[in-house]
């Protein structure tokens, strides 16, 4: 009996430790104070991280700061990182009304695969849904804000083990009043 206790106590705590990463994971930047156009580069890989909460908590940290080079000097929306699961996502509950898209930029390593869905005000929109690799790159998905109202992803990881992400949202362009 005392076994089960343990390993109840460990599946707690654990829960509780991804609990807090998601959080601070998901919390959006300070906004950059100009925007202008940069192409986004693709980075290098990063190896998985196996090595606990605090690797894990500083590869994702480190894989966010390679996605914000890669789109230097873009007005960046909303942006987080944290360890790969086999489902996460986060909703940006208010996009500027004079933005008309978004590029949406995923990044994440641990060798899996992540398939990615979009939603704008509550409707899907299929033309960014699409898979990624987890190797480490950059990919950029354009996402057109038709529709007025929270824009959020979901992922879906297959093989997520040792793995983290890294997303931002970044403004296209902007409407002239």
């Amino acid at each position: 009996m005392g076994r089960n206790r343990r390993a109840d106590r460990r599946t707690a705590w654990g829960l509780v430790t991804t609990a807090a990463l998601c959080a601070a994971a998901c919390t959006p930047p300070e906004p950059s104070p100009t925007a202008t156009t940069a192409a986004p580069t693709a980075t290098t890989a990063h190896p998985s991280t196996t090595a606990g909460p605090g690797a894990a908590a500083d590869a994702a940290r480190d894989l966010l700061a390679d996605l914000e080079r890669s789109f230097a000097g873009r007005k960046s929306l909303a942006a987080g990182s944290g360890p790969l699961e086999p489902r996460f996502g986060n909703t940006h509950p208010l996009v500027p009304d004079d933005v008309p898209s978004v590029t949406f930029a995923y990044a994440c390593t641990g060798r899996g695969e992540v398939t990615l869905t979009f939603s704008v005000g509550g409707e899907d929109v299929p033309a960014a849904t699409g898979t990624q690799l987890c190797d480490g790159s950059v990919s950029p998905r354009s996402v057109d804000l038709s529709e007025s109202g929270p824009l959020g992803f979901e992922a879906a990881a297959s093989r997520p083990a040792g793995g983290v992400f890294a997303y931002a949202y970044y403004a296209e362009a902007e409407r002239r009043p």
